[in-house]
């Protein structure tokens, strides 16, 4: 069987697991031990299930996760089981499951799900990005003011305030800019149309955005960095969307408020 075909089964099956508990934490005070102990055994539970999958078929592929990591090849699972975690816990339903599959550091393709909408997206390379499964395509480049930003950051103490300080000499220069807590439904939402451009100030970890870059770049977009080369380090700050709108960005980015 073919891997998509796979790892589509593998999200589809954590997402089961992940609606399962999302209605448990409900039931809870949200901000209790038990429930942090019972998003914590989630994400572990899911990303088992995931990997139990993919290996059954593909033993020989390796897998880079969220929760670590195991054997090197030229094939590798990208995973991320639950993104959206403090979203999750606090019974926000804007979370999902990331697979992508990478041939050394190409992406060969990704599907994101959200299970609280039933809404897959899925892009493979040179095939174009869909969802449930109408065709993606990334809207086109609209006045600066009308534009509407998906904005990501670390919670680093390190990075933090650069990253804050960036977001908001954006803000002057946008229709708005918006942290929704899930990088990968971000990137999704891109794809669709929902959102015109997506930042993520760095660092950037490889799960969180495999599954979305190939997506958005199946629906016309590109992934870059802030000096406009394709993105591809962890450090560097990540700009997704329509190339003309993101070379504005990153001007604005650089200038002073």
């Amino acid at each position: 069987m073919q891997p998509i075909k796979i790892a589509l089964q593998a999200a589809r099956a954590a997402d089961q697991l992940l609606l399962k508990n999302f209605k448990k934490l409900h039931q809870s005070d949200v901000r209790a031990k038990s429930a942090h102990e019972l998003v914590t055994a989630t994400d572990k539970a899911a990303n088992a299930l995931i990997q139990k999958i993919l290996k059954r078929h593909f033993p020989n592929i390796g897998i880079l996760s969220e929760e670590g990591h195991n054997r090197k090849s030229k094939l590798r699972w990208i995973i991320d089981p639950l993104d959206g975690t403090t979203n999750f816990v606090l019974h926000i339903p804007f979370f999902g499951v990331s697979i992508a599959l990478a041939e050394g550091s190409e992406i060969l393709f990704g599907i994101i799900t959200c299970p609280a909408t039933n809404e897959i997206f899925i892009g493979a390379k040179n095939q174009g990005a869909y969802k449930n499964p109408k065709p993606l395509k990334l809207n086109p480049v609209r006045n600066l003011k009308q534009t509407i930003i998906g904005y990501g950051y670390s919670h680093s103490a390190r990075s933090l305030h650069a990253s804050l300080a960036l977001a908001e000499k954006l803000s002057y220069r946008v229709r708005a800019v918006r942290h929704s807590g899930s990088t990968a439904l971000d990137m999704a939402y891109l794809a669709a149309g929902r959102l015109d451009a997506v930042i993520i100030a760095g660092p950037v970890n490889l799960w969180d955005v495999a599954a979305g870059m190939i997506i958005v770049k199946e629906a016309g977009g590109e992934i870059l960095d802030q000096k406009g080369q394709p993105w591809r380090s962890k450090a560097s700050d990540l700009y997704a969307g329509r190339p003309k709108l993101l070379n504005n960005l990153r001007k604005y980015a650089k200038a002073r408020i």
